[in-house]
């Protein structure tokens, strides 16, 4: 019988990407700085799908079917949707062709670029870059670390997990430039992709979009008043800017056919990715881990069926926010790209864009949107424990002494669980040498909502995480831990 595949990729425009409330907290070791260690021969989640078919063909003319269009119904902006069943072939799409701003999505170029310089011997990840001031740009970060050098595989994850635009200035930089990327991007013979641009010159020609002209000023000073607001190192007072400017700048942009994508070249290149033949299987696998390890937020996980692993990447930009990823482990091989561009910049609009476009357009060419997670039989003999923090009993942390941050860390996480509103209960996964395994937390409120963290762990290390998520809705809540999308524990816990 196939073994239950699933890729969901996924990518959305909005003015911000971070997870808010929901935090990570403590480790020991760090799980991602081993990814690009583990052997593909042993991944759970190679596709079942046939690696070998590259043929996607054009998308479909028909339009989505009422109850995915319904998803952007009276949205002012503009959608792109691209979705398709790797099995059945059966596809929907919607603007699919329309070349939309990438944004700092653009990262995952860059990011392939580097795969591709590994494999081909150019660049060795254990060698070190230098971070000079003239790189360090963006949110905190490795922007406002006090290394001076860090390893190419650091900046690399920073760059896909994080997105640092720091770390992926400098990564862009070792490649030998933008024109690099987009060689190795032009390589791929995928069409749709626009010429790729880094951090600073997306900022330059958003900034200088924005005023109507050349601006003077260093890329520190352009990035910090195109991502953040503040235009103090410019050398002068700019105009006004309001949700319309700004995306008349996007798509001032956007027709220089610089830092474009498409919904069907974001499917192809994810699906390629995804079964290891974008650049080959030595190659992809190192990115597609990085990919595993990032889970994206600005909705669309939260929905996502209970026994799938995902990975995702967020984007920003002017007039949008971005979220593509990987989805497997639950129904057959899928993909699924959706691009929007707002006009007035509704974050909370175009989020459930995402959702709802995403959980339908799951039901038109999968099926259910939460099959059945198999059956829990017994606990792995490499998990040593899994523990509800309880604010009231720390015991379980005494397990830890021999390892004092762990210890530290664990007693502070159960610290902060008191079960109140605006707390952090979490729960704290101990493993023994485990195989390369995902784990993922599902937290559901009282009203069924699901919240999502997971991450992916190499083979053969001692792993102690804790997740704690900030509680703002009384009732009853449930966590559910899952192993590569299996049932391993579940906790219910009341907050007052």
């Amino acid at each position: 019988m196939r073994r239950a595949a699933l890729m969901l990729a996924l990518a959305v425009a909005s003015l911000a990407c971070d997870e808010g409330d929901v935090a990570r907290a403590g480790a020991l070791p760090d799980a991602a700085a081993a990814l690009v260690d583990a052997a593909i021969d042993a991944d759970p989640f190679l596709p079942a799908h046939d690696a070998t078919v590259t043929d996607w063909g054009p998308p479909p003319d028909a339009p989505p079917p009422p109850q995915v269009a319904a998803a952007w119904s009276g949205f002012a902006g503009d959608v792109a949707l691209y979705a398709r069943n790797q099995v059945t072939g059966e596809a929907l799409a919607h603007d699919a062709d329309r070349r939309l701003y990438g944004g700092t999505l653009e990262r995952l170029l860059a990011a392939v670029a580097w795969s591709s310089a590994v494999a081909d011997g150019r660049l060795a990840p254990d060698a070190t870059f230098p971070l000079r001031a003239d790189l360090r740009r963006g949110s905190p970060g490795l922007a406002s670390t006090p290394t001076d050098t860090v390893s190419l595989a650091d900046l690399a994850r920073a760059t896909v997990v994080d997105g640092d635009l720091t770390a992926e200035e400098a990564l862009v930089e070792a490649l030998g430039g933008e024109s690099a990327v987009s060689d190795t991007v032009a390589s791929l013979g995928i069409a749709g992709l626009g010429a790729y641009l880094g951090p600073c010159s997306r900022a330059r020609a958003l900034a200088e979009a924005l005023v109507g002209g050349a601006i003077d000023a260093d890329c520190a000073a352009l990035s910090a008043w195109v991502d953040g607001g503040d235009p103090s190192g410019l050398g002068f007072a700019p105009p006004p800017v309001d949700a319309t400017r700004r995306r008349e700048a996007v798509d001032a942009v956007t027709a220089t056919g610089l830092a474009t994508l498409t919904a069907a070249a974001l499917g192809e290149l994810l699906a390629r990715l995804d079964a290891l033949t974008l650049l080959g299987p030595r190659t992809d696998a190192p990115l597609r881990a990085l990919l595993d390890d990032s889970l994206g937020a600005g909705g669309g996980a939260d929905d996502l069926p209970r026994a799938a692993w995902a990975g995702s990447l967020c984007g920003a930009t002017p007039s949008g926010r971005h979220w593509v990823g990987l989805l497997r482990g639950a129904g057959d091989p899928a993909v699924l790209v959706v691009l929007t561009v707002g006009t007035e910049g509704g974050e909370a609009e175009e989020g459930q864009i995402l959702r709802d476009a995403g959980r339908e357009a799951w039901r038109v060419l999968v099926g259910a949107l939460d099959p059945q997670p198999p059956a829990f039989v017994e606990a792995p003999p490499w998990l040593s424990d899994a523990v509800l923090l309880d604010a009231g009993d720390a015991a379980p942390c005494d397990a830890l002494d021999a390892d004092f941050s762990a210890a530290r860390d664990c007693r502070r996480q159960h610290a902060r669980a008191t079960f109140s509103t605006g707390d952090r209960p979490g729960v704290s996964v101990l493993m023994d040498d485990p195989p390369p395994v995902a784990v993922a937390w599902i937290w559901e409120d009282p009203s069924g909502r699901r919240y999502r963290y997971q991450v992916r762990f190499a083979a053969h290390h001692r792993w102690v995480w804790t997740r704690s998520l900030r509680i703002r809705t009384p009732g009853d809540w449930r966590v559910d831990l899952m192993f590569d999308g299996v049932p391993g524990a579940a906790f219910t816990f009341p907050v007052r």
